[in-house]
């Protein structure tokens, strides 16, 4: 009976962790927005790096690369939300 209560805690922990944030990133869009422009642009490495052809620098891409980001952090929050909800039930 721990070992299901363990689970079922764990997972319910993931859960809220991912959903808020998730919730952080819908509700806040521009904290993390710079960021991942800047991730994407590839900006700081060296420049005559083999992997630049890799650089987003369209912000049309650049947007629907974050907003992949946020639903897929909706998605998996779902997802372990009903999996808590399984390993109670």
């Amino acid at each position: 009976m721990i070992v299901r209560l363990s689970k079922i805690l764990l997972l319910a922990t993931i859960a809220l962790w991912i959903a808020l944030v998730a919730f952080g990133n819908l509700t806040d869009y521009g904290s993390n927005w710079p960021f991942v422009q800047h991730v994407l642009a590839m900006d700081t490495i060296f420049p005559h790096a083999g992997i630049q052809y890799r650089a987003i620098h369209s912000p049309l891409l650049q947007r629907g690369a974050y907003a992949l980001i946020i639903a897929v952090e909706t998605l998996v929050a779902a997802l372990c939300w009903f999996g808590t909800w399984r390993l109670w039930r």
